[in-house]
């Protein structure tokens, strides 16, 4: 039995792993509903992962059993780095277990994929489903060793218009490794 094997079936058999309390501050000024809506987004991908989750707009709650994570919703890139790039919706800062887990998620770029998938495909709330796909991605680099990127999938580098279709199928999630390994580390 390998390392790996090992750490993954001692994770399985372990207690439940804590509630990840996600902490939204919105910025930008994206409608509530918006962020509503999102937020169910983030809460299916992260239950089907097996995680409980509490998604708050209000700063006082406070899980005290919980992992807290900050997400910042901006108005624009706040990366230079990776500004350029529209396909790139956030940051993640802390996820090398350093400092405060907060993720920043850019509303310019969500809109912008958003109305460029709802041209060629419509839905119903486009720029939710985006950002709470965009969310759940940068919440995953905080419960995930780095970089946490895959080649594909909710972890992919970039959100692309197939992986928009994946999101409207539901498709677009963690995989098994992942979610054990999140799991794993919110039950530390």
């Amino acid at each position: 039995m390998t390392w790996l094997s090992l750490s993954l079936l001692l994770i399985h058999f372990a207690e439940p792993p804590r509630t990840l309390v996600v902490h939204v501050v919105n910025t930008s000024n994206v409608p509530r509903d918006v962020v509503a809506w999102a937020g169910k987004e983030v809460q299916r991908i992260y239950q089907k992962a097996g995680i409980p989750i509490v998604w708050s707009l209000d700063p006082a709650v406070n899980e005290t059993n919980g992992f807290q994570v900050t997400v910042v919703i901006t108005a624009r890139c706040i990366n230079r780095q990776i500004c350029r790039d529209k396909s790139v919706m956030g940051t993640a800062l802390g996820s090398d277990r350093d400092g405060i887990p907060r993720a920043y998620v850019f509303s310019d770029h969500v809109y912008e994929m958003a109305v460029k998938f709802h041209k060629r495909a419509p839905v119903p709330r486009p720029e939710a489903l985006v950002l709470g796909h965009a969310i759940a991605h940068e919440v995953g680099h905080l419960l995930l060793p780095p970089p946490g990127h895959t080649n594909s999938g909710l972890m992919a580098p970039r959100m692309d218009l197939p992986a928009i279709r994946d999101a409207v199928r539901g498709d677009l999630l963690f995989t098994r490794e992942q979610s054990e390994h999140m799991r794993g580390t919110l039950s530390r």
